[in-house]
């Protein structure tokens, strides 16, 4: 890769110029430093530590932009000799091994940070044994005579354990120094994939939908006429004031992936549904978007909460300051923002989400602590009664006796916990994940087993 002209990547990332600029970038990035059809990202988000697929860079350069000062592309072949072309037969072996050597130390150092950044700073950082490391690297490709390498492979081992300590939590060596994690939780950030939505002009006007297009005749065909969104707008009036803020919706659920009711299994995914669209695409599959895989074998509880995390801090980064996008429909960049407005479950997740038991004499987060429960003794159940109070004071069904349990009903409907009561409540609650969790005594916040992430 030569020393050409790099003005281009001054410009203004949406020019044709520098378009093409990023594409003659990527053609000799891929030709000279690819890993597995993947190079170092060189955008200012993932500073050279990330390895993606030619369209996912492109992507981050195009919105993001290089990396400050990065301008000369040492991490994607440029100053270094070229990569070997010749594709190994069958029996040379030689070759085979000096492959599964390049993926092994593709593999250990593609996430390892701190070696990003401009060309001439990265020396610095280096400790001397990698140095040492590196250029014994560089001088092992180059060979004594033809079919032996200049350095035994065991020496390169010893030299990345001893230059990079932290290389063997990054992934083992040997199987004697292996460890199986106890969870693997598999996130998709959330930030980049709304910001892809506004990269395609048409996705970005369908995005106004809800402010632009949608009838205003009094009916319900949308959550935008319903009166929970027209609240938040209410007391949300800079948010609302752009379209082009995101309205999102959680749901998750457990399945078995494996198809059988014969194993014991639960896997968590959760999804974002994007309601800023029409009601006929924004529950489509594609554009329903998998936030995270919470692994099983079994449910998480009230430990979801821990595997909410990342996707909770991207969410309050959203809202609070959001974050520069373009919009292809306008040409301009804007400052998007989320919220999200409500999650969507089934009774046994709403306890999980929310903090409330969906069992026992108060199992009802509407009536909470006035939840009409009888237990019965020989079905050993809980039954739940009392529903005529939230009927009309004029309904015959309020004065029949046969029909219910022997009694009118004259008591009005219970009243809903305002948030600044389950504020109050949860303030001091002390939350106790894991295995702890079930040696905790019973909680004397009634019904209430965590203090929600959300």
């Amino acid at each position: 890769m030569d020393n050409g002209d790099k003005s281009w990547m001054n410009l203004l990332r949406w020019t044709d110029e520098y378009i093409r600029g990023v594409n003659d970038f990527l053609d000799k990035a891929f030709e000279r430093a690819a890993q597995g059809n993947e190079i170092l990202c060189p955008c200012k988000k993932c500073m050279n530590r990330y390895w993606y697929y030619r369209n996912v860079v492109e992507d981050h350069l195009v919105v993001h932009g290089f990396v400050d000062g990065y301008t000369k592309w040492v991490f994607h072949g440029e100053g270094f000799s070229s990569r070997n072309t010749h594709h190994p037969s069958n029996d040379d072996e030689s070759s085979t091994m000096r492959d599964d050597i390049d993926g092994l130390l593709h593999d250990t150092f593609r996430n390892i940070e701190g070696q990003a950044g401009d060309e001439e700073g990265v020396g610095e950082r280096l400790s001397e044994d990698a140095k040492k490391f590196f250029k014994l690297l560089e001088e092992g490709k180059q060979e004594l005579y033809p079919g032996l390498s200049n350095v035994a492979f065991s020496d390169l081992l010893e030299l990345i354990k001893e230059a990079f300590p932290f290389a063997q939590s990054a992934g083992p060596l040997t199987k004697a120094s292996s460890k199986i994690p106890a969870k693997v939780l598999r996130y998709f950030p959330l930030k980049p994939r709304l910001q892809r939505i506004f990269m395609c002009p048409e996705t970005a006007a369908a995005m106004r939908w809800h402010a632009n297009e949608r009838p205003n005749d009094g009916n319900i065909r949308h959550p935008a006429d319903g009166e929970a969104w027209k609240a938040f707008d209410s007391l949300h009036l800079d948010f609302s004031r752009d379209a082009r803020n995101v309205r999102l919706g959680l749901s998750s659920d457990g399945f078995n992936p494996f198809r059988t009711m014969s194993i014991s299994h639960s896997t968590w995914p959760v999804m974002l549904m994007n309601y800023n669209l029409s009601p006929w695409i924004c529950m489509k599959s594609e554009y329903i978007m998998l936030s995270m895989i919470i692994p099983g074998p079994s449910s998480p509880g009230n430990d979801i909460d821990v595997y909410l995390r990342p996707l909770i801090e991207e969410l309050k980064e959203l809202w609070e300051t959001g974050i520069d996008t373009f919009d292809a429909e306008t040409n301009q960049t804007f400052r998007m923002r989320a919220a999200l407005m409500w999650t969507v479950s089934d009774f046994p997740a709403l306890a999980m989400l929310s903090g409330w038991s969906t069992k026992g004499r108060l199992a009802c987060p509407t009536c909470n602590y006035d939840t009409c429960s009888q237990y019965l003794k020989n079905s050993h159940k809980m039954c739940y009664l009392g529903h005529r109070r939230f009927l009309p004071r004029d309904h015959p069904f309020l004065r029949d006796k046969k029909s219910f349990d022997g009694k009118e009903e004259h008591r009005p409907a219970p009243a809903p916990l305002s948030s600044e009561e389950v504020f109050e409540e949860l303030l001091e609650f002390n939350n106790i994940f894991g295995k702890r969790a079930k040696k905790r005594p019973r909680s004397d916040k009634g019904p209430w087993r965590k203090r929600s992430i959300f």
